[in-house]
């Protein structure tokens, strides 16, 4: 697999990136922890400089190091999702947490996107 990380921020809990993956460019948000209220803005701004482009992007959610996440966290997140829809592509989870993966499909059925899990970065095509 050709993985390509090109530009990116780390914020608190979490880094986000831009990758190339097999051909495919991809936002690529690696949390690590708790994910709070603070940490979950700093890291949608730097989610919506990476957006600046029109185009649409594909996501990835590495999940492997999160412990959890408030639940204001997930509503900023989740109208953040809902704001970008028109610039959102394929959304992919990694992670083998069920509450983790759980809280990612019940979001993607509020918000409208099909998330697709992984178990690991390799397994996304």
């Amino acid at each position: 697999m050709n993985t390509i990380a090109t530009t990116g921020k780390f914020t608190d809990h979490v880094k986000v990136f831009e990758v190339t993956k097999n051909g495919k460019t991809y936002i690529q948000f690696c949390f690590k922890g708790h994910l709070n209220i603070d940490a979950a803005a700093r890291a949608i701004t730097t989610w919506k400089e990476l957006m600046d482009d029109p185009a649409s992007k594909n996501l990835i959610y590495d999940c492997t190091e999160m412990t959890g996440f408030d639940t204001e966290a997930r509503k900023l997140w989740q109208a953040t999702m809902s704001d970008c829809k028109k610039q959102i592509g394929n959304i992919w989870i990694i992670s083998s947490n069920i509450f983790i993966l759980g809280a990612a499909k019940t979001m993607g059925l509020l918000t409208g996107f099909h998330i697709k899990v992984a178990k690991s970065s390799d397994d996304i095509s």
